[in-house]
């Protein structure tokens, strides 16, 4: 009876971890990655030039923002990558930011993005296919967090 019961028991507990995959993929495939700041979808704002609520995309090329930073400076606003993007220092973010990936790579060859001191940066990609990566081999984090 006890080993009835203990073979019911795991082949219930197998079929309960499968649950949770197949409706993480059923809904993966279904569902178009939505922006948190504004919940539109890349189809709803095409290049990031269609409205977004009241929300303006500006398209970043890596510009620092900032010159009298030792830095790349990003400050405050909601940006998109055009392209994939490897930037010559580390970012720095001043104020809220919002970076949409959509679906590029930005890459360094250290600490990619470092936010810092009370700024904010919300991370989006409306693509899902994009990335932020540190290239060095060394343990270089790519993105930095400290208060």
């Amino acid at each position: 009876m006890k080993k009835r019961l203990l073979s019911a028991f795991m082949a219930l507990a197998l079929c309960l971890t499968l649950l949770p995959t197949a409706a993480l993929a059923a809904e993966a495939e279904g569902t178009e990655h939505k922006h948190p700041i504004c919940g539109k979808t890349h189809k709803d704002i095409g290049d990031h030039t269609e409205t977004c609520g009241n929300v303006t995309w500006t398209a970043w090329n890596g510009t620092d923002m900032d010159a009298s930073k030792d830095h790349i400076q990003l400050t405050e606003g909601n940006y998109y990558l055009l392209d994939t993007l490897t930037v010559s220092d580390t970012i720095h973010v001043s104020g809220t930011v919002s970076l949409c990936l959509n679906g590029k790579k930005l890459e360094h060859t250290g600490t990619v993005i470092t936010v810092e001191g009370g700024a904010v940066l919300n991370i989006c990609d409306c693509q899902g296919t994009g990335e932020i990566a540190s290239t060095s081999n060394s343990d270089e984090t790519a993105i930095l967090v400290t208060t």
